[in-house]
């Protein structure tokens, strides 16, 4: 099923989609639909997703699609942290769930502010992105488990990444009150409240590129993926120290592509 498709509906369900193609030298676009409280700003660091109306609170569903057409480049993230929250009238958990399709020679960065999973909150959230053969991608994911001095709530994080239909990244995350006892011990967060998760995939890395990129960094873990990926797994202490992780990492990946090019 497509994860976008999902409704949820004893709660506000919106959905909202963009399309991005090549117009000569230049990236345009030529869908930009959204239903309230969301909303799609065109800025100058890219396109923006704002929730006028906070949360989301249990039974809320967003939905975002974004297509980018050969060619085309697009930057893609949001204006403010999500903070997922309970509700006394929601039933089921809240959802976010990002649908990406990216044709050949084209690419998507995808990097949104943190979500924070709030004491009562049970929210799911979903990252799907089909690549065709020469497509590239930078997602990151940053996740806090509970606001200051809160216990956390439950978040479920799927991410499903394929290129030209083969699966580089199936990966899931189950947090917080309610998962799976062991959650917050050494082998899965080992007492960190926020978790960064990044992939970068670029068709023009080699295998030395991919090797470059791989290995431990500065509060974290780099692994090599098929296809010529990576992908950044982190434990912090707090929402400064992901962003500066995924400044380090993204440093690290646009170095490292430009040593390609030059090769």
């Amino acid at each position: 099923m497509d994860p976008a498709a999902v409704v949820v509906s004893s709660g506000m369900t919106a959905a909202a989609s963009v399309r991005a193609v090549r117009v000569g030298e230049r990236t345009a676009l030529t869908e930009l639909s959204c239903e309230p409280p969301i909303t799609l700003r065109d800025t100058a660091d890219g396109l923006m997703l704002v929730n006028s109306a906070g949360g989301p609170l249990r039974g809320d569903a967003i939905a975002l699609r974004i297509t980018v057409d050969p060619g085309a480049t697009l930057t893609c993230g949001s204006i403010a942290a999500t903070v997922a929250q309970d509700s006394p009238h929601g039933d089921g958990p809240s959802r976010f769930d990002v649908h990406a399709a990216i044709g050949s020679g084209a690419s998507l960065t995808w990097r949104p502010q943190p979500t924070v999973v709030a004491a009562g909150a049970d929210h799911v959230m979903t990252f799907s992105a089909h690549l065709s053969a020469g497509a590239g991608l930078f997602a990151a994911e940053v996740v806090v488990l509970g606001r200051h001095d809160e216990a956390p709530g439950r978040v479920r994080s799927r991410w499903d990444v394929r290129v030209d239909g083969v699966e580089v990244l199936v990966q899931e995350l189950d947090l917080g009150e309610g998962a799976p006892r062991g959650w917050a011990g050494p082998a899965v967060t080992a007492g960190a409240t926020v978790i960064v998760t990044a992939i970068a995939l670029d068709p023009q890395w080699d295998d030395e590129a991919s090797l470059q990129l791989a290995g431990p960094s500065t509060r974290g873990e780099v692994l090599n993926l098929a296809r010529g990926g990576v992908l950044l797994t982190a434990l912090v202490g707090s929402a400064v120290d992901a962003e500066r992780e995924l400044g380090e990492f993204a440093e690290r990946v646009r170095r490292v592509g430009q040593e390609s090019v030059a090769r």
